[in-house]
């Protein structure tokens, strides 16, 4: 009988502060305080250089497409964009269509055709070619 009674004291004791604890917890959680980071979309916080930023980054049918938001303070002429997998490096998608103006303050979406892969989860490489400026247009 003091084996049963000991048990049952010592469940109901250690309980009441797991159940305290849980409370605790979900208080935290649900004020806020405690919460889990968004996983990043494009890399560390989506800087690829200073005031360039990768805003989003979907794997489409045939390849994929990047959202870019130019914050340099000045146009900018994307010439080309590569991005490599790094799990296989051979495996490459590129940029489609001819070089064009991101002007400052814009954003514009950028498809890609290529290997991508067929995973949930995407680690490539991000190769941007960029110049200050704009495009000549000649008649």
């Amino acid at each position: 009988m003091k084996r049963g009674q000991a048990a049952l004291e010592f469940l109901a004791t250690y309980g009441w502060a797991i159940l305290a604890a849980i409370v605790v917890v979900s208080t935290l959680f649900a004020t806020g305080i405690l919460r889990f980071p968004k996983p990043k979309v494009c890399g560390y916080d989506g800087i690829i250089t200073n005031g360039l930023y990768c805003e989003d980054f979907k794997i489409v049918q045939d390849g994929a497409q990047i959202r870019l938001r130019n914050e340099m303070g000045f146009d900018i002429v994307i010439k080309n964009l590569t991005i490599t997998n790094e799990r296989n490096p051979s495996c490459k998608a590129y940029m489609v269509g001819n070089e064009f103006v991101l002007e400052d303050g814009n954003e514009s979406i950028i498809n890609l055709q290529g290997c991508i892969g067929s995973s949930k989860f995407y680690r490539g490489k991000i190769t941007l070619e960029f110049e200050k400026g704009s495009v000549a247009e000649y008649d």
